[in-house]
């Protein structure tokens, strides 16, 4: 036995690891000082202050009694819960009580219960004596407990009531994720989440876990352990084991924790351990491994049945499920868990559901089927309960597990009855709306509170902040509040009037329900591998090992992709700049709603300058995100559409900052008498398309049959046909007013769009022909030898590709034609050297490539209007009336005009016939409205040798007249200047 330390040797030990003698002890003082958990200590504090809330209210009205200083919240604190206070009498607490439950805002019923104001009672006396340090009596608590469950009872002031408890079952799982990857959101997922949702809700399943075992802190790389284990033919299984940190009531979650292990699965729906590789592949956690194809190397050696796996050093504290958004995409934060309730709720309601879920419905279904097969203590320690009894009395669905006819008669147990009451199968309903009808929200606008805190937000003034965004935040809680109690109502009436529906018609009709599959329609072109990976989740065949590898492959190049903005095939950036070899702007310079519109701009253009086709004959399909070119072509494609439509959406749907599936009117795709191509015409605008489709409304009778022609309701009014088109065909609820009647009569020319900034500065613009560019003024340089271009566009036969010569361009209003150096000009910048897509600002680009109003496979409203500038007069034949002062101000040039036709290698650049042309056009198909608002001429000017001539578009605007020859003065006077 060794020298034993002194008593000096054992204090300077302890005083060199801190230990301080007395310097703790006012705190070791407070008993029970760690009893409690911060989410505890917040509701305690939280029934505290009500406490003193109640006092202040008193002291506040004796004050003004008296008229004393009016008190605070401070010094209503000071006086009931300062250190050492007497505790209140037992008058004094149930007054209180009865306060807070005239106060309170109860969910389940009228009126509180009789378990959550007990629940108060409790963080009321455990609150008092953590602040205070006054224990209260034990007899008073049994007392006040008594209390509530008999005497507020009687008063009817609570309700011994309980939330029915159902169980999560196998059915209702599956018919969970299927509805996640085969319908529409109700709102945006991010792609990463739905993989991260897919993964966890089937290992709450399997671990009965908690909610907050997974999302307190994050379910980290190093709280999961991953093992190949040999199988009976010969390859390897993934099994894995995950930590559950954050158990109830754990201290000491860094040394404590609680396994559970998993493993593969045949069926790919039940497969989470596939999930859990991929989102490692793709965070590159797994140490020595970089892809799927080196995994797939990896063998067991000989003579070992299992092989252990690591993650990387640096990514132990990395979550697995992580936070995600459209703007920064895959963060290293973990995933809140705001977002996996929320997806849950959505998808739960998008299923059918009337009622939502929780994690306590799945552990009810997992415990009842544990404890059919093992032991109680085993129950008991897989769902992490220290008491075995807290199961029978907590976890126990409202309905009896026994078949007890089956057993009084001795026969055999048959159980799915008693599964379809224990299930949440008796709250969904196929086809269960999960929108307020139009007619109903339109109703909601009528509610005197809502227009009451809508006239307080307009009241609140601009200069005070503060006001008006607490205004908005009241008015938006009660909108939501309203909506929600007003969506309730409608789906209750809803499901009550279907199940009346199929007992009336004796179930022999099928009821025909929105099917709301059209953006997932969209995605699955757009993302082959969404529409591979949905088709094996709802395949009942078992994966073999090389679809499993696929399918993990898919996987990963959805988890991977970037949903920042989504880019239409053949629309894809390169470096970040526009594909288009003759623009390559940076795309970051543009708002994200306009990245890939301007990238379509372009390729347009690049396809008719190469093809020497008209911008007004590209044209691209969004049901199949192809490029086709020539009329003929477009119009026979479309009519293959228009006989195999997919739904009966007619509204725009955007994804991720990007327009995938534009507007259609119904009228026009019910109107026989047009073509295919038109009948189809698409916009981009819901607002242009509502203008539309007034202009259809003028003059109908009443009742009308809706035009779409897969419908065939029959609407009463004008308002009528308006919701139907909302609920039924997916137009927007954003509702404009309707234009004047004289507005409706030209809904394609009057949705011109509006440009944030004047793209000609001058009076006249100009550019160089074709023919002119030489040494003297070279094309501008190009920065890429080769283009990115689009998947080829379909092109009729080479017999019907002529070149479009400008006499040979009758109504409709078309562009200039296409040439091998320059293509037709459609109201964008020109490819010529003074103007370049890269010079110009983001508001500007922004302004070019704006469709606002327009449809988005016609001929832009600038085509027609540039055409109308072709064929207006020329100076020779027709003289218009001029000022004397005009006279004076114009360039002595402008005499020697030649002719209103551009020239080209094809058409002579002078002809009486060619003017004779144009008038006679301007008079059969010139708009009225376009000749008296707006005079342009188009003249050739000469300019002194060697310098090829240039072709001017001169803008006679009477706006712009003083601007033009102020600027012209300048000219002439710096002219002179420079020759004297």
């Amino acid at each position: 036995m060794g020298r034993q330390a002194t008593a000096e040797e054992l204090l300077a030990q302890a005083e060199a690891k801190g230990y301080k003698r007395g310097a703790h002890a006012e705190r070791d003082q407070v008993r029970n000082r760690e009893k409690h958990v911060k989410k505890v200590i917040k509701d305690q504090d939280r029934t505290l202050r009500r406490y003193v809330l109640w006092h202040l209210a008193v002291m506040q009205r004796d004050a003004a009694e008296h008229q004393r200083p009016r008190p605070t919240e401070e010094m209503a604190r000071e006086r009931c819960l300062r250190p050492g206070v007497a505790a209140p009498d037992l008058v004094t607490v149930k007054d209180f009580f009865r306060f807070y439950i005239a106060t309170s805002k109860p969910q389940l019923t009228s009126v509180p219960t009789v378990d959550s104001i007990n629940t108060i009672v409790e963080w009321f006396f455990a609150g008092f004596t953590r602040v205070t340090g006054t224990d209260t009596d034990k007899e008073e608590r049994s007392e006040v407990y008594n209390w509530v469950r008999k005497v507020l009872t009687r008063e009817d002031l609570v309700v011994k009531k309980h939330r029915p408890k159902h169980n999560f079952q196998e059915r209702d799982l599956t018919r969970l994720l299927l509805t996640l990857w085969t319908k529409d959101d109700l709102s945006f997922i991010h792609e990463r989440y739905r993989i991260q949702f897919t993964f966890i809700i089937r290992v709450y399943c399997w671990t009965g876990a908690r909610l907050s075992a997974f999302f307190t802190n994050g379910l980290r790389y190093r709280d999961v352990n991953l093992v190949l284990q040999r199988t009976s033919t010969g390859r390897w299984r993934l099994i894995y084991k995950i930590d559950q940190r954050w158990v109830k009531n754990n201290r000491d979650p860094e040394n404590i924790v609680f396994g559970t292990a998993g493993r593969e699965h045949d069926r790919f729906i039940y497969d989470d351990s596939a999930f859990l590789l991929t989102m490692a592949m793709a965070d590159k956690a797994l140490f020595g491994y970089e892809t799927f194809a080196d995994l797939q190397e990896q063998e067991i050696p000989p003579g070992e049945n299992e092989l252990v796996l690591r993650f990387k050093v640096s990514m132990l504290d990395k979550p697995i499920l992580r936070k995600c958004t459209k703007a920064s995409g895959v963060m290293d934060e973990p995933m809140p868990r705001s977002a996996f309730s929320d997806i849950l709720r959505d998808t739960f309601r998008n299923a059918g559901y009337l009622c939502t879920t929780s994690v306590h419905a799945i552990r009810r279904q997992l415990g009842k089927k544990v404890d059919e097969i093992y032991t109680e203590v085993q129950r008991s320690q897989h769902l992490t309960q220290a008491d075995p009894r807290i199961f029978g009395q907590s976890y126990v669905a409202n309905t009896s597990s026994v078949d007890g006819q089956a057993a009084f008669l001795g026969e055999q147990v048959d159980h799915s009855h008693i599964d379809y009451f224990q299930s949440l199968e008796k709250f969904r309903e196929p086809g269960l709306p999960c929108e307020l009808p139009a007619h109903i929200e339109e109703s909601l606008r009528q509610d005197r509170r809502r227009q009451g805190l809508e006239l307080e937000v307009q009241k609140s003034s601009k200069k005070d902040p503060l006001q008006l965004k607490e205004s908005k935040k009241r008015l938006a809680s009660y909108l939501k509040t309203l909506r929600g109690g007003a969506l309730r109502q409608y789906q209750e009436s809803w499901i009550q009037q279907r199940r009346d529906w199929k007992i009336i018609t004796r179930g022999r009709e099928q009821a025909r329900d929105l099917d709301r599959t059209d953006l997932v329609q969209s995605l699955c072109l757009l993302f082959p591998e969404r529409a591979r990976l949905a088709q094996r989740l709802a395949s009942d065949k078992l994966l073999t090992a090389e679809t499993k590898w696929l399918a993990m492959e898919d996987l990963y190049t959805l988890c991977t992709r970037d949903f920042s903005v989504l880019y239409l095939p053949g629309c894809q950036p390169v470096a970040g700049t526009c594909p288009v070899e003759c623009c390559q702007l940076v795309l970051e310079r543009l708002p994200k709603d306009g990245r890939n519109q301007h990238v379509q701009v372009c390729v347009r253009r690049e396809i008719a300058s190469k093809g020497h086709f008209l911008q007004s004959d590209v044209h691209y399909c969004h049901l199949c995100f192809d490029w086709f070119v020539g009329q003929e072509l477009w119009d026979s494609h479309c009519q293959r559409h228009l006989q195999t439509l997919p739904s009966k959406q007619c509204g725009t749907i955007t994804y991720c900052h990007t327009l995938v599936r534009p507007g259609y009117c119904p009228f026009c795709l019910g109107d026989v008498s047009k073509l295919a191509g038109q009948r189809l015409g698409s916009w981009c605008r819901e607002h242009s398309l509502w203008t539309h489709i007034d202009s259809h409304l003028v003059g109908q009778h009443w009742p009308l049959r809706c035009p779409h022609p897969q419908c065939d309701n029959h609407l009463v009014d004008e308002k009528d046909m308006q919701f139907h088109l909302i609920d039924e065909h997916g137009l927007g609820r954003t509702r404009l007013k309707q234009l004047e009647a004289s507005a409706l009569s030209s809904p394609r020319l009057s949705d011109q769009p509006r440009l944030k900034k004047r793209l000609i500065d001058e009076g006249e613009l100009s550019w160089m022909l074709p023919e002119d560019f030489s040494s003297s003024h070279p094309v501008k340089k190009r920065r890429r030898n080769s283009s990115t271009m689009p998947p080829s566009p379909r092109s009729p036969p080479d017999d019907l590709v002529t070149p479009l010569l400008l006499h040979h361009v009758v109504a409709p209003p078309s562009p200039l034609p296409a040439t091998a150096s320059m293509p037709p000009w459609d109201g964008e910048v020109s490819r010529g050297d003074r103007f370049s897509l890269d010079r110009q600002s983001p508001t500007e680009l922004s302004s070019l490539d704006s469709t606002d109003g327009t449809l988005v496979d016609s001929p832009r409203w600038d085509d027609s209007v540039f055409l109308q500038f072709l064929r207006s007069p020329s100076p020779e034949s027709e003289t218009p009336a001029r000022d004397d002062e005009d006279d004076d101000d114009e360039d002595d040039d402008d005499d020697e005009e030649k002719s209103h036709v551009v020239p080209t290698s094809d058409t002579p650049t002078t002809s009486a016939n060619a003017g004779k042309e144009s008038r006679d056009d301007q008079r059969t198909n010139a708009p009225p409205e376009g000749r008296s608002k707006i005079s342009i001429r188009l003249r050739v000017k000469p300019d002194p040798p060697p310098a090829p001539p240039r072709t001017k578009i001169v803008l006679r605007c009477p706006a712009r007249k003083r601007l033009h020859q102020r600027t012209q003065r300048r000219r002439r006077k710096a002219k002179s200047a420079q020759e004297e």
